[in-house]
């Protein structure tokens, strides 16, 4: 098997943790050191460690190549820290064992350090064996206790098996640890233990037995005498007959202790788990009197316990049961643990130095015992008056001092919860719901009695409708009808004591049920359910304005009411009649809506109009008004499908991705319904929908919405024509441009492509162009779309101006003089211009794409005027452009692009 590096640093650390085995180690590199040993002494030492372990040497190593292993364990102690002192010492033990002789490399020395070992173990176990027969004279350990003792010894890998073996020689007995009780010895079996005819429970199990029991076993097992018999709940019956048939104080504290035992103690696991724990309270209280060990171990014993379980309960409780004086009976009574304080009082020995201090404890438990004896008093006296609350208070007063006091918590347990509270009746239809609230405990039960008019005393004291319910509501689903009936309620922790009811009275009256309406075009039809005890039902009519019309009562079941305003919204109220002791009484109101109206149709005629920018509204629909029904707008996804004239519910349109839009103005005039919308954040697909319920028919659509604009749209003269410019928006759009011209709206449509071919578009007679726009036009489907236009800046222009231009230059040094000749057949006046020079090979495109070199101002009075100005020093190629000042209304005509380029 190949060496485990990972597996041998493990073992290095579990050695490391075993202090005795590394004391050991230790122990062992100085007894080697001593000078002049002998072979067999040098194995009677190295037999005293686990060698084989420590150098991980096992069969199969000494089966193959020990030298190689143990090159592998060097190269493994080396790579370890130099804390690690357990690798240290296997490091000096193979370097020190050759030296005296030891060849680590042959099976010969591992056999024979094996039976050095086994020898050395025997001596070791023989040595700790009565060393713990000394430390444990009550003879009994644990086997944790055992494994920990041994490694403190050094003996830490020796099994459990052989530890308990080497200490049973010396008569130790190994036994397994067990949990304390989680159960407290009732007071009533303390009490009955204070008589000195009882010693333990397993004493009054026996009653009527001619021995008393010995022997008896209360650890893994309830058993006594030899061999051991098992106690179970069989042993109840001849005790307690036994007891009953003698008369004396201890035999009837013991017939109350045989009936407890059944009661809460009725398996045989409960009846050993509370004799455990009495065991255990008295070894506590042997123990806290400061008596030795086995002064205690002898005292249980007498008292009839197995001598192993005396010793277990001992080890068990000695580490944590400490010495009791005075002062701890000063401790119990302020912990309210009076009957505690009382034992403990009497177990402690007097000693007269203390006499005072325990005449003055002694004088505050006997205040005690009369503070709740008149507690105890004070709750009788209450409880006898039924003043449960006042006996609850003064019970949980009590048990504040003695806690322990079973008979008090049973005493409390069984009194009647806190009567119910703010009991509230609900009519709901012809049902009557009751609820109530209550400040019981989780086993608390409640019971629903209905009574005419008279106040029960108990549940049994009318129509119990209900009882052994958890929940504080109660319905009653088939009240009386038409004369007063109380619900009261009681409450029980076990169903035979009750507390004092609550109740409410109330006067069922049904409204009528199942009220319908269908509606004409002017008139409606009315239709209900009245109850079977009403004597009629009455129906009244409520306008829109408030005001009211009763129409006389009725057993017919329905009414029709003639007369009604189209697309008015009616309500009427339906009203049972009762006949009732106390008169005529009305039940609450059943009411329906109606609203009379044609029949119903979907909008076939919806408009949409833009609006201008700027203003709160960016859109008007409108439609032909649908008599007696209202319509909504709703916004689909442009690219949704409309199934025109189908009805779809509100959630369906939803789901489809619509939204209802809220109107800014409305107005129905001339039999047309008009509504101004916000702005829509997208393109959308409006649809009339004419309201039905919680949905609708589907109208007709129309597209609406904003779409992406142009951007920094241009105006600008070439030639005869104005020539358009701008910046397209993303997507792939079409465009709709507008304009005035002699008179006349026109309109073309560009696509990009289009656009892209002729750098734009060209509108002709420029002198006659103006209210220039450009707008964004939507498909989807059949139907198209357009934004609002975006305006385009342009002035007509009213006169036109040409310009020659003689570049010359000199012959020395470059420098250049323009001479411009300037003509116009209509404009005479004054015209501002800007020289711009470009040195470039491209011509300049405005007054900004170069560098301007003159101004002048143009006399054109007579028609032609000539301008000449220095150009300075220039590099070819250059250009000279004239431009008119901005805002300009006249037009300067460009000569040649060969006169302008120098």
């Amino acid at each position: 098997m190949a060496f485990d590096k990972s597996a041998y640093r493990e073992t290095l650390k579990q050695v490391g943790r075993d202090r005795g085995r590394a004391a050991q180690l230790s122990q062992v590199l100085r007894d080697l050191q001593a000078p002049g040993l002998e072979m067999s002494t040098v194995m009677t030492i190295v037999g005293g460690i686990d060698l084989a372990i420590l150098l991980a040497v096992d069969d199969d190593v000494l089966a193959g190549d020990i030298a190689a292993h143990l090159n592998r364990v060097k190269a493994a102690l080396n790579n370890e820290p130099s804390t690690n002192k357990v690798a240290g010492f296997a490091k000096r033990l193979i370097e020190q064992l050759p030296a005296l002789g030891v060849d680590l490399e042959t099976s010969l020395f591992w056999e024979d350090l094996g039976g050095a070992r086994a020898r050395a173990v025997q001596e070791q176990l023989g040595s700790f064996a009565t060393t713990l027969a000394l430390e444990f004279p009550l003879k009994v350990i644990t086997p944790a206790e055992l494994s920990e003792v041994a490694a403190v010894q050094g003996l830490g890998g020796i099994p459990g098996a052989a530890l308990a073996k080497a200490v049973a020689d010396q008569g130790l007995e190994v036994h397994p640890d067990f949990d304390l009780p989680g159960v407290a010895v009732p007071d009533s079996i303390l009490k009955a233990l204070d008589a000195a005819a009882f010693r333990t429970v397993a004493d009054i199990l026996a009653l009527g037995q001619e021995a008393r029991p010995v022997q008896v076993r209360v650890i893994g097992r309830a058993a006594l005498g030899t061999p051991p018999a098992e106690i179970t709940p069989a042993l109840f019956e001849p005790a307690q007959l036994a007891a009953q048939r003698r008369d004396d104080d201890a035999s009837h504290l013991a017939d109350r202790v045989l009936s407890e035992l059944r009661s809460y103690f009725g398996t045989t696991a409960q009846l050993r788990e509370v004799m455990l724990a009495q065991a255990v309270t008295t070894t506590q209280n042997l123990l806290r009197r400061g008596m030795p060990r086995a002064a205690v171990h002898r005292e249980l014993v007498q008292l009839g316990y197995h001598a192993t379980d005396a010793a277990r309960l001992i080890g068990k409780l000695v580490g944590s049961t400490a010495v009791q004086r005075l002062s701890d009976v000063s401790e119990r009574l302020a912990e309210g643990a009076l009957g505690e304080a009382q034992r403990l009082l009497e177990t402690l020995p007097e000693i007269p130095e203390e006499q005072e201090e325990r005449e003055r404890i002694a004088a505050r438990v006997a205040d005690a015992v009369r503070r709740k004896q008149q507690l105890v008093a004070e709750s009788e006296r209450a409880l006898g008056s039924r003043q449960h609350a006042a006996a609850a208070a003064a019970l949980r007063a009590a048990l504040t001092i003695d806690r322990e006091d079973g008979e008090l918590a049973r005493r409390l347990e069984q009194l009647p919860p806190p009567a119910p509270a703010h009991v509230q009746l609900r009519i709901d239809g012809l049902q009557v719901v009751v609820s109530w609230t209550a400040d019981g405990d989780a086993a608390v039960r409640y019971s629903v009695v209905r009574t005419r008019d008279t106040v029960p005393a108990n549940p049994q004291d009318g129509e119990l409708l209900a009882q052994d319910l958890e929940q504080q509501v109660f319905t009653d689903a088939a009240p009386a009808v038409g004369r007063t009936a109380r619900y009261t309620v009681f409450a029980s922790r076990d169903g035979r004591s009750h507390s004092d009811g609550a109740g409410a009275a109330v006067v069922v009256l049904p409204p009528p049920t199942e009220l319908v309406a269908s509606a004409g075009v002017t008139e409606a039809a009315l239709s209900w359910t009245a109850p079977i005890e009403a004597a009629g039902v009455v129906v009244t009519r409520i306008a829109p304005d408030g005001s009211t019309l009763a129409y006389p009562p009725t057993n017919a079941g329905q009414l029709s009411v003639p007369g009604l305003t189209t697309g008015t919204k009616y309500r009427f109220a339906a009203r049972a009649i009762y006949v009732t002791p106390d008169g005529r009484e009305e039940s609450a109101a059943a009411e329906v809506d109606v609203t009379p109206r044609g029949a119903m149709a979907a909008v076939s005629d919806l408009a949409v109009e833009n609006l201008p920018r700027g203003g709160r509204a960016a859109h008007r629909v409108s439609w032909a008004t649908i008599v007696g029904y209202s319509v909504e707008i709703w916004a689909f996804p442009v690219t949704a499908t409309v199934p025109t004239g189908l009805r779809r519910e509100f959630h369906e349109m939803q789901e489809a991705g619509a939204e209802r839009v809220t109107g800014i103005s409305a107005s129905d005039t001339g039999g047309r319904s008009v509504r101004e919308l916000a702005p829509l954040p997208d393109l959308r697909r409006l649809v009339a929908v004419t309201v039905d319920g919680a949905g609708g028919l589907l109208g007709a659509t129309c597209i609406a919405g904003s779409a992406p604009s142009v951007g920094e749209p241009r105006a600008e003269l070439f030639g005869d024509e104005v020539r358009l410019s701008w910046s397209w928006p993303k997507g792939d759009h079409l465009m709709e441009v507008t304009w005035r011209a002699s008179g006349h709206r026109q309109t073309e449509r560009v696509t990009r492509t289009t656009y892209n071919d002729k750098s734009g578009v060209n509108l002709p007679n420029a002198r006659e162009v103006s209210e220039i726009g450009v707008a964004t036009v939507v498909r989807a489907g059949d139907q198209e779309w357009l934004s609002t236009p975006v305006p385009v800046t342009y002035s007509a222009v009213t006169s036109r101006v040409r310009y020659k231009v003689q570049l010359k230059r000199a012959l020395l040094g470059g420098r250049a003089t323009v001479t411009v000749i300037a003509e116009s057949d209509d404009y005479r006046g004054a015209l501002p211009v800007l020289a711009i020079l470009k040195e470039s090979s491209i011509m300049p495109g405005s007054v900004q794409d170069g560098r301007q070199v003159e101004r002048s101002v143009l006399d054109l009075s007579e028609g032609t005027t000539t301008w000449e100005f220095p150009l300075g020093k220039v590099s070819s190629p250059y250009w000279v452009r004239l431009f008119p000042e901005s805002d300009s209304a006249v037009r300067l005509d460009d000569p040649p692009t060969s006169q302008m380029r120098g």
